[in-house]
């Protein structure tokens, strides 16, 4: 039996059973049970309450502007900085925001492994200044070790009469454990995929082999790969196989331009059965269409927006693939649009085709957040960048931050695993996947 990984995880209560098959008896070999569990990665975090007194003044004409510095103390002794804290500007008794850090970073899950801190003074224009170190353990906090001398080893040398540098205080500290992306999905957290097509005119002609959307090409266009890598992945954490997929940029039979329009053309069932079902729609869509434009992405956003309105409870995740040839000529509609995503289950993938220019592409991919979007939830790749690796590696990457914005929408509706199993669990079967069973 062949399994993908993403069928397993995506069974229901994350238990799989399948048939065995066995070449030499009618009879097979079996079924095989297989029920997964995670181990070792739990995501323990600590949260910290954290003050600082009697600070050394660095600065000539005022007051230190001082932060923090966490570093994990590896095996061979070497550190890797891990977490910094928000500056507090002239300040000598500075008190820290809440800090929230993985454990798993810190210190490798083990509270008894000392950690690195370091205070410094931070400058504008020249290399910031240290203040002081010190080292500590969090089984050490926990009993009661929670005010700290902070020593600058240089001073500490020189001086004979030397104390310290000021002291660290850890006023609170609790272990928290936040859900994971698979405990969401083992909890029956299904990732509804959602297809969105290019169909204006700067793909090129259909006909023409030199067209994006050209189906006589080996191997096929980057359209059809892009929905084959990505959607076989997607698709195997989808319990009921049904993908809606839309077309934006093209002229219909009534000789209007739509930006969002079912490419099956059934308004009132915009799904088609699995991947498959995905491009015979797009291979058939030609023959009701003419390719036009302009490139505007904000009306399928929105369409997307209406459908995850439905399902804010935790049940489903929106991951809407938007692939496109180059530029957008609705930014900032698009830019609007993606701001109302961000309070939904949505995340938004863009895998830029041909050769175009995706500059404004880049722009909504906003891992610095100068659009200000409450959740990150845009990636953006382009297809040819992989030209020179494995085309499954864009598959990877494209879908890396599924995960990350998934459990970041639920933290943000504290929405936890064991409410959406129990909601799974009281919700009639769908008639669609009672039809999808069926014989």
């Amino acid at each position: 039996m062949r399994c993908s990984l993403g069928k397993l995880l995506g069974s229901i209560g994350g238990t799989f059973s399948g048939p065995l098959k066995n070449s030499k008896s009618e009879r097979g070999g079996g079924t095989i049970h297989i029920q997964c569990t995670e181990i070792g990665s739990k995501n323990n975090f600590v949260k910290l309450e954290i003050s600082a007194s009697k600070l050394d003044k660095k600065d000539f004409l005022g007051k230190s502007d001082p932060y923090l510095k966490f570093h994990r103390i590896n095996e061979d002794g070497t550190t890797t900085l891990v977490h910094t804290t928000e500056i507090i500007m002239e300040n000598l008794d500075p008190v820290w925001k809440t800090q929230v850090i993985s454990l798993g970073k810190l210190c490798s899950n083990h509270l008894d492994r000392p950690f690195l801190l370091e205070c410094f003074d931070w400058d504008q224009h020249k290399k910031h200044d240290l203040i002081g170190i010190t080292t500590v353990s969090i089984e050490q906090i926990q009993s009661g070790e929670t005010i700290l001398p902070l020593i600058h080893p240089k001073k500490k040398k020189k001086k004979k009469n030397y104390i310290n540098s000021g002291s660290v205080s850890f006023n609170s500290l609790e272990i928290i454990e936040i859900p994971s992306f698979l405990d969401y999905i083992m909890s029956q957290t299904e990732i509804e995929m959602i297809v969105g097509i290019d169909y204006t005119s700067s793909n090129g002609d259909p006909t023409s082999s030199l067209s994006l959307h050209h189906f006589k090409t080996k191997p096929p266009n980057e359209y059809i790969t892009a929905i084959r890598l990505i959607g076989d992945v997607c698709a195997a954490y989808d319990q009921d196989g049904l993908i809606p997929a839309f077309g934006f940029g093209a002229s219909l039979m009534d000789g209007n331009v739509s930006h969002c329009f079912p490419i099956n053309f059934n308004e009132d069932d915009p799904y088609c059965k699995g991947i498959a079902g995905v491009l015979e729609s797009y291979s058939q869509s030609f023959t009701q269409l003419r390719l036009s434009g302009p490139t505007h992405i904000a009306p399928l956003i929105k369409k997307v927006c209406s459908l995850a309105e439905k399902r804010k409870d935790g049940t489903k995740y929106f991951v809407l693939l938007i692939i496109t040839d180059g530029t957008i000529n609705d930014m900032g509609a698009t830019v609007e649009a993606i701001r109302g995503a961000c309070a939904l289950p949505i995340s938004i993938l863009i895998v830029g085709v041909g050769g175009a220019d995706f500059s404004n592409m880049r722009l909504l991919d906003d891992d610095r957040n100068k659009l200000r979007f409450k959740r990150d939830i845009v990636q953006f790749l382009r297809f040819r960048s992989y030209a020179n690796s494995t085309l499954e590696q864009m598959a990877k990457d494209t879908l890396a931050e599924i995960p990350k914005q998934l459990v970041s929408y639920m933290l943000q509706n504290k929405i936890q695993p064991s409410e959406v199993a129990q909601i799974k669990t009281s919700l009639p079967p769908s008639p669609d996947s009672i039809l999808l069973q069926s014989p």
